[in-house]
């Protein structure tokens, strides 16, 4: 940032630097010194970047000897970045929290999906799983109940012929209630589970 000022206006040649002092509105103030050219005359370019806002502006000037002058007038200076800085510091600003929140819910719709996908393929495969154990089950109860059936058919042929014994008989109702009992459990569980799948 360069500012020209003619705050002083100094003829005498013995003047070679000029200390400018600036004081912003409820802030600190700061000095730089200039060197002066034969006239007096000096541009100054300011060290460091110098905060938007008001400014009072005075300057000094120092002789060879390091006397210095009294201070001249203050003048009020307004300093403020350009409209074009102004908008492009604001989109910066709002880009950097928004392009983050946008890139997180992406990646939240990212995960959310990915993982429904994953328990629904997994769903599907228990499904799949108990379908078949089902079928297997039924399969596999239904050759068992087929054997006590035969069990019991041959223990009832053979009471035809002679008189079953007491345990004979006490072995026919119970294979017939065990056979509808391990029916009943067998039929409640594959509904629980078919029920906890749904």
């Amino acid at each position: 940032m360069q500012y020209v000022c003619e705050l002083c206006t100094i003829a005498a040649k013995n003047f070679r630097q000029t200390v400018v002092w600036f004081e912003r509105e409820g802030g600190e103030t700061k000095s730089q010194i200039a060197r002066n050219d034969t006239n007096g005359n000096f541009t100054l370019v300011a060290e460091e970047k110098l905060k938007d806002g008001i400014y009072k502006v005075w300057a000094e000037v120092i002789d060879d000897r390091k006397a210095k002058s009294i201070p001249s007038e203050k003048i009020t200076i307004s300093i403020e970045r350009p409209a074009i800085l102004r908008i492009g510091s604001w989109a910066v600003g709002f880009l950097s929290v928004v392009i983050p929140l946008i890139a997180l819910t992406l990646l939240l719709v990212y995960l959310a999906w990915h993982w429904w996908h994953k328990f629904a393929a997994m769903r599907k495969r228990i499904k799949k799983e108990i379908g078949e154990a089902e079928h297997v089950l039924h399969k596999a109860f239904g050759l068992l109940k087929e054997a006590i059936r035969e069990q019991i058919k041959t223990l009832e042929k053979a009471k035809t012929k002679r008189q079953l014994t007491e345990e004979e008989e006490k072995i026919i109702k119970q294979l017939k209630k065990d056979l509808d009992d391990a029916e009943k459990f067998v039929r409640k569980e594959i509904e629980d589970i078919e029920k906890a799948v749904k």
